[in-house]
């Protein structure tokens, strides 16, 4: 005889309508079904984005500071790796506090069942 165990989460993504699921598995199923077609070509996209948006800085740099196109270029390079050491960090952070939610989260429902969980 098995029993459900339902256990009251606080976490943002347990409230997750049946909709919301419903596309978010679409979306995983057309990766898996497309991904080889669909994963190039958004590659693709983003890096011709970040070139426009490169694009678009530098021009700004040179327009606004008076400086050489070389030097917005270099200007340009460092604020974007600085920018993306930056994002990196963040990303990091997040993937970690969600690691420790997720361990706390399991050790709870453990203690809770006495040291097992049911399957």
């Amino acid at each position: 005889m098995t029993t459900s165990i339902l256990v009251k989460s606080t976490h943002p993504l347990a409230r997750i309508g049946a909709h919301t699921l419903a596309k978010i598995l679409l979306a995983i199923a057309v990766l898996l079904a497309f991904g080889g077609t669909l994963l190039p070509l958004l590659g693709h996209g983003l890096i011709l984005c970040l070139e426009v948006l490169e694009l678009l800085v530098e021009h700004l740099i040179e327009s606004v500071f008076a400086v050489s196109p070389r030097t917005a270029q270099i200007i340009t390079a460092w604020t974007g790796l600085f920018a993306l050491l930056f994002i990196l960090l963040k990303v990091g952070k997040w993937l970690g506090n969600g690691i420790q939610r997720l361990q706390t989260e399991i050790l709870f429902v453990k203690a809770r069942h006495g040291g097992r969980v049911q399957k």
